[in-house]
């Protein structure tokens, strides 16, 4: 529930924003795939959004750990256009 009120998951490529805004959901096992699954079903029902969901669902990529400055972004830069 938490992940779904956070951001609007309809952007998809969103003009302005580009493809790299897109929300997306990782997983690591068939479990987790399941459950993802689930949930954009549960969150696309519940009737709040004029567009489909646009989250993307994928096998987890390889994780690079970001560059320094982007570690606690929203916390050094609270001009409030990121995400609440």
């Amino acid at each position: 529930n938490v992940f779904w009120s956070l951001h609007d998951p309809t952007l998809a490529v969103a003009g302005y924003r580009g493809g790299q805004y897109r929300s997306a959901i990782y997983f690591t096992t068939e479990e987790q795939h399941a459950e993802a699954i689930a949930s954009i079903q549960r969150e696309q029902n519940t009737g709040q959004y004029r567009r489909p969901i646009a989250t993307e669902l994928a096998p987890s990529p390889t994780f690079w750990r970001a560059e320094d400055y982007h570690q606690q972004y929203s916390e050094k830069h609270r001009s409030g256009t990121f995400c609440r």
